[in-house]
């Protein structure tokens, strides 16, 4: 936000935690370059390893096998589409467009629970 106070009785709308929105789109992109990798026929396991060493790095590759996990990542991909269906209705309660950031951030929510499988399969 820039300082400037809004006008009475406008919805405004704060910034969005990067956890909430940053997340399920790290997902989504995680899950395009996975699939990719497997499709070229790299060690994904491997591949983790060295994400987890680049420089831009996310704290994907970190979270893969430790906290989501193939027991709660049903559980933890519906949480995340959740927060991104929550995350639409306030851009289009504040007549603000996000239906594509939303669509892709909805996708890597959803195919999370396919990643993970995809790593230990």
């Amino acid at each position: 936000m820039n300082g400037t106070a809004a006008p009475k009785d406008t919805p405004v709308v704060g910034f969005i935690g990067l956890g909430d929105q940053g997340s399920p789109m790290a997902h989504a992109v995680a899950e395009a370059g996975f699939a990719l990798a497997a499709q070229l026929g790299l060690d994904l396991l491997s591949l983790v390893d060295v994400l987890k060493l680049g420089s831009a790095s996310s704290a994907v590759p970190s979270l893969l096998n430790t906290m989501v996990r193939t027991d709660n990542v049903e559980h933890l991909s519906s949480l995340e589409a959740l927060d991104m269906e929550l995350f639409d209705q306030a851009m289009r309660d504040a007549d603000i467009e996000a239906g594509e950031a939303t669509e892709r951030s909805l996708s890597g929510a959803r195919g999370l629970p396919a990643l993970l499988t995809r790593l230990n399969g």
